[in-house]
Order: structure tokens, then C-alpha cells, then sequence
């Protein structure tokens, strides 16, 4: 019996997109990244910044997915960096987190070694990346 999508919350339909209509495009290949390179280990504890981008948000719900289908535990959590956002645009960013029901925690920077994080970034300055990561992995055109 076909589930009725109008029950479902915009959360749950754009969950249901991901997992159903993009398998091939964007869960597939996320996963197979994940676990080709070993991008997430039990118990790490994974940081996405939410720039109020469609990547960050993106990614923000297919670790969220991950974590619920995941082998293993990980700790994931949500931050918002503000570089001086105006402030609608950054309600906005806040909204649409809360509209995808991603729980964003409202911090100043956190130094790495203070709370032993594991960051996933989206960046395309290279040198911001290398700074920061430990492992890197690079994404062309869909692959890795």
C-alpha cells in the first residue's frame, strides 16, 4: 500500500526525494564516497557548517540519513558560522534548517582540539581546506 505523501511533513518528502528519486545522482555516490575512503569512523564526531547554501543544506540532510540507516555510531551536529550575515539572511538560513529539521547550534568558533571535532567541509579554496582537514577528498562532477 503506497504511503499518502501529503501525510508526510516537507521534511519527510524531501528525505523521501534523496532516498527515492536522486538514488543514483546524490545518495549512491554519497555513501559510496563514505565508505570508499572511510570518510566517517564509529564513534567520530562530525561538525557541517551551514553556510545557508543548497550544498551545506544538502549535505547537512545526507549525513542526518546516514547517521539514521549507519552501521555505526557517529556524533553529528550542526553549526552556523557567521560572518556577518545580514540579519534576514540569516534567519533564512535558520529557517530553512528548521524546515529540514536540522538542528543548527549557534556557536562562535570552537577551536578543534578543544571538543576533538571532526569538521566535513564544502569549499572550493583548496587552501582554506588544507589548513583545517586531515583528510580531504575532491568531487568532479559527481565523482570523487
Amino acid at each position: 500500500m503506497a504511503r499518502d505523501l501529503s501525510a508526510l511533513t516537507p521534511c519527510q518528502r524531501i528525505e523521501r526525494s534523496i532516498q527515492k528519486k536522486y538514488r543514483d545522482t546524490l545518495w549512491g555516490p554519497f555513501i559510496t564516497g563514505v565508505k570508499q575512503y572511510a570518510l566517517i569512523r564509529p564513534g567520530d564526531r562530525v561538525c557541517v557548517c551551514i553556510s545557508g547554501g543548497k550544498d551545506s543544506m544538502l549535505l547537512a540532510k545526507l549525513l542526518q540519513l546516514l547517521q539514521r540507516n549507519s552501521d555505526f555510531p557517529f556524533e553529528l551536529r550542526f553549526l552556523v558560522m557567521d560572518p556577518g550575515y545580514a540579519p534576514e539572511n540569516r534567519q533564512r538560513i535558520l529557517d530553512n534548517a528548521a524546515l529540514l529539521e536540522i538542528l543548527v547550534l549557534n556557536l562562535l568558533s570552537k577551536l578543534q582540539k578543544e571538543r576533538d571535532l571532526t569538521y566535513l567541509f564544502i569549499a572550493h579554496d583548496l587552501s582554506v581546506v588544507r589548513f583545517i582537514c586531515d583528510r580531504i577528498a575532491v568531487i568532479h562532477k559527481g565523482k570523487i
